[in-house]
């Protein structure tokens, strides 16, 4: 429907394929790093800047649905605030690049975010993964993680997220120096910091603005 000054859509279609490279380069503004052509169908109510979409597509990747609302309208940023949903998706031949670790995911995640550009997210996003494989890691049913971005950055929290960071405050807030005789029980075996121990040696004399506890504080 065409108004004065919008167009209103109810569009039910089949996508033979949809191409997310051509799609890119139509929103260049949007660096939108998505790669491959998926077919499947695709509803569209609403308006460009308040647009209900409906769709499930499955190609080389895997399977990709949304269910939510888009706001499609350049002009403030874009947004999303629906459900992604996904199934044996391969993020290396998603985004089409070698650096990425071959993967099968299964699950969704609940978005809430606003954009100008993939790389400048506001917002939030809560991944649920059913049993999915990372390499050669399996990824049990039931991994919960939330993700927060803003000023450019992204912060991961998840059960063992969680345990990290509070450990890290107490070794680098120098907790543990002045009271080296404290006991610490951690769940999840400490959750990453065995394996995050090798940059932990170099963050305090990397960042010593960041280390109340002091540059040797570990």
């Amino acid at each position: 429907t065409f108004g004065e000054t919008t167009t209103t859509y109810d569009i039910a279609m089949t996508a033979q394929p949809f191409s997310f490279s051509t799609f890119a380069r139509a929103y260049t503004e949007g660096r939108i790093p998505l790669k491959g052509e998926y077919a499947g169908p695709i509803r569209l109510q609403g308006t460009t800047d308040d647009l209900t979409v409906t769709t499930e597509l499955r190609g080389p990747a895997g399977m990709i649905a949304y269910d939510g609302r888009v706001d499609g309208d350049s002009i403030g940023g874009y947004a999303l605030d629906g459900v992604l949903s996904f199934e044996n998706l391969d993020l290396r031949t998603l985004l089409d690049t070698a650096v990425t670790p071959v993967t099968a995911l299964s699950g969704s995640a609940t978005l809430a975010v606003r954009f100008d550009s993939l790389f400048n997210l506001t917002g939030a996003t809560e991944v649920a993964l059913a049993r999915s494989q990372v390499d050669s890691m399996t990824v049990h049913d039931g991994a919960r993680l939330q993700l927060r971005f803003g000023d450019g950055r992204m912060s991961i929290f998840g059960a063992d997220t969680v345990e990290t960071i509070a450990l890290s405050h107490l070794i680098f807030e120098g907790t543990l120096d002045r009271f080296p005789g404290l006991k610490i029980c951690a769940a999840h075996a400490g959750g990453f910091l065995p394996s995050y121990s090798g940059r932990s040696d170099f963050g305090c004399p990397t960042r010593p603005d960041l280390c109340p506890g002091g540059t040797h504080g570990p």
